[in-house]
């Protein structure tokens, strides 16, 4: 028997590009931190007492201009 023809739109199947594998669990790193067990509640509070206060320091460091200088001669001596 003569060998059946390919229906019409079967190339243009072929031709697209093949759907990415998705990315094994395993492999990828765990989303969030498991949760702590009590005894770390306190200090994990404490980690974000720690950084409220970093962040509003950066803040203030990044808002405060020093007064340009009146010649950089200094800098390169």
């Amino acid at each position: 028997a003569p060998p059946v023809p390919d229906p019409p739109d079967s190339g243009r199947l072929a031709a697209a590009p093949p759907k990415p594998k998705p990315p094994d669990p395993s492999e990828l790193p765990p989303r969030r931190a498991p949760p702590p067990k009590p005894s770390d509640l306190r200090d994990s509070v404490d980690e974000d007492e720690k950084m409220r206060a970093l962040k509003e320091t950066y803040r203030r460091l990044i808002t405060w201009q020093p007064s340009p200088e009146p010649s950089n001669v200094e800098w390169h001596a």
